[in-house]
């Protein structure tokens, strides 16, 4: 892994990274490559990009994740909760997928990192019962309508949600204005990123039905 892109992009946002993050960094990358070769994980496979779409860029939120439980909706190769974990060992992060492959490599890097902070969930996001979240945050939500829809489950109903999108999500958040009136759209700095990027944030307390 080219530590100079990941070390730079850090204190572009803010952060420092020791060399045991750094290490584990390279684990995440080393075993992302590898276990892609038979489960489709990401699309990303050169290293570089890897550092710059998925570590820099689920760092890039780091200042909003400011509470102690965090859900991650459909993970998939475990972004953005896997660096934030790093970053934020004294927060749980609770990871959550459906597909068995990629909990089973979730698991796998769990182990490997003794990462105590990372939980991971086996289920369909509307299943999931008996907890409370703080903040519950998506990378891979089409639809933020949709995304909004798990505001009525009991398990994320005092939550604040957290949906990264690129610049083609102005029509969608159209349609999601017209459900929830508490919104907010962040500009995310993603150091050596061209395309812009944003964090949509919303929360249920007003609605309009």
């Amino acid at each position: 892994m080219d530590n100079n892109i990941l070390k730079a992009g850090c204190i572009e946002l803010g952060l420092k990274l020791t060399d045991f993050q750094l290490a584990q960094f390279d684990t995440i990358q080393n075993e992302l490559i590898k276990w892609n070769k038979t489960i489709n994980l990401t699309s990303i496979t050169c290293k570089k990009e890897i550092v710059i779409k998925h570590f820099l860029d689920s760092l890039s939120i780091h200042k909003y994740i400011n509470k102690q439980k965090i859900a991650d909706i459909g993970t998939g190769a475990g972004f953005p909760s896997l660096p934030l974990a790093i970053i934020y060992p004294h927060q749980d992060f609770y990871l959550i997928e459906k597909n068995n492959k990629k909990i089973i490599y979730l698991q796998h890097i769990r182990h490997l990192l003794k990462l105590k902070n990372i939980h991971i969930l086996h289920d369909r996001a509307e299943n999931i019962t008996g907890y409370n979240f703080d903040i519950v945050l998506c990378r891979a939500y089409d639809s933020l309508v949709e995304f909004y829809k798990l505001s009525t489950v009991k398990t994320y109903q005092k939550s604040i949600f957290l949906a990264m999108k690129a610049t083609n999500f102005k029509r969608d958040y159209a349609k999601l204005l017209k459900k929830c009136n508490n919104t907010q759209v962040f500009n995310l700095i993603v150091p050596f990123m061209e395309s812009p990027r944003f964090l949509i944030q919303f929360s249920d307390q007003q609605t309009n039905e």
